[in-house]
């Protein structure tokens, strides 16, 4: 294990019922994680994007490394759980996998029985970039008893509460890869609207008002930002203040005109909490 005043990244798996072999995962504990005597450490679960896994958060080592010596960052524990290279976080209708359950019950009930971290709410985040930000967004909005805060870094979204609502411009990832019930041509509209951050928010929004989730979400994509500023103001009339995004202004100018073009106006009226 090396040096157990350092940080240290632990690997292993996680059993789950659709996966024989388990679940690959990593662990990043903080510098001084076994001398600690002040209690149990907060802990945030980090969801990798499209084509990642594990190892990512090893690579991101180094940097967590940096913020800590900087006090930049307060130490906490970092978990992350490969869960397929385009799962977007999706519990199948089928029950071939159960990629949200799994992160938001068994892999966190894992991680507070196996470390000291993450105890309670107050205590317990969850973050992800692109792929893994839209997992995070919507598992937290499910969700809200559970995390004290979410963060989503160049989050995968589409403007829109429904199918029928997302243009051809904002499907282009479709392509891609990922479950083809989610994603593509002859998706089902029913279970989009289930998975999508911004229907979660809105249904439940008092219970995120009430649970005093913060919530975090930051766009630098041009291609991408026209989402993030829809998700932002939808996400923002449903939960309140609490919930704050990033978008660079260029690019909510570029957003405008790229949505008047689409003709897609709910990009550009939002329909308020509690619309049909």
């Amino acid at each position: 294990m090396g040096d157990k005043s350092s940080s240290r990244i632990e690997l292993a798996d996680l059993p789950a019922d659709f996966a024989p072999e388990g679940v690959p995962y990593a662990v990043l504990v903080p510098p001084a994680y076994n001398e600690n005597d002040g209690g149990a450490f907060p802990l945030c679960l980090l969801l990798h994007g499209g084509g990642g896994n594990r190892e990512n958060l090893a690579a991101l080592k180094p940097l967590f490394d940096r913020w800590w010596t900087a006090g930049i960052m307060p130490p906490m524990v970092i978990a992350s759980a490969s869960t397929g290279a385009m799962s977007y976080y999706l519990d199948h209708p089928d029950g071939s996998a159960r990629w949200e359950s799994l992160i938001a019950e068994e892999f966190l009930a894992r991680l507070r029985d196996n470390y000291n971290a993450g105890q309670d709410r107050a205590s317990t985040f969850i973050a992800g970039i692109s792929m893994g930000g839209y997992g995070a967004l919507k598992i937290a909005f499910a969700r809200p008893d559970r995390f004290a805060a979410v963060a989503a870094i160049q989050p995968l979204l589409e403007p829109g509460f429904r199918d029928a609502e997302i243009g051809a411009r904002n499907r282009l990832h479709h392509g891609v890869g990922g479950p083809r019930e989610l994603l593509g041509e002859n998706r089902d509209p029913l279970l989009f609207e289930a998975n999508n951050p911004a229907s979660r928010a809105r249904a439940n929004a008092l219970l995120i008002r009430e649970s005093g989730l913060a919530i975090f979400s930051r766009s630098r994509r041009r291609g991408f930002s026209q989402c993030a500023r829809w998700h932002r103001i939808s996400a923002s009339r449903a939960v309140g203040p609490r919930y704050r995004a990033r978008v660079p202004p260029d690019s909510r100018r570029r957003s405008r005109r790229a949505n008047v073009r689409a003709k897609n106006p709910r990009c550009l009226r939002v329909a308020r909490l509690g619309d049909s």
